[in-house]
């Protein structure tokens, strides 16, 4: 992933992956695969989207596949705070009611909190 950065964490026994710097075809499939990596069977995913900078078609792609993967497995990929870029290529693609997306990651927390959903244990960093 040479142009973007993937963090993870845990908030509120929630996986919070922070995405930063610009995410497009050349970083996309390890993106994808280190996501599905965090995944934890019927977890809840929260993508912090607010230090992205661009955000491709292949890699809205790989999100969808992520979130369905995700959902299989009875959990979900929320995105918090995606910037005005995000939100114009979910718009532009029609799949701007296909993602739970919240203004904030506290928002976004605060939500997926309220759902049913495993949380997370050890193991995860």
């Amino acid at each position: 992933m040479p142009d973007v950065k993937l963090s993870a964490s845990i908030r509120d026994g929630r996986i919070l992956m922070a995405l930063s710097g610009e995410l497009d075809v050349t970083g996309a499939a390890a993106a994808e695969a280190a996501i599905t990596a965090l995944a934890a069977q019927g977890q809840w995913l929260i993508v912090d989207m607010s230090a992205l900078d661009f955000l491709d078609c292949s890699s809205l792609s790989a999100l969808l596949r992520v979130q369905r993967l995700v959902r299989q497995a009875g959990g979900d990929l929320v995105l918090a705070a995606p910037p005005w870029l995000v939100l114009r290529l979910l718009a532009l693609t029609g799949r701007d009611d296909v993602f739970c997306v919240h203004a904030s990651v506290a928002a976004a927390v605060v939500s997926v909190g309220s759902r049913r959903g495993g949380t997370v244990g050890a193991g995860v960093r």
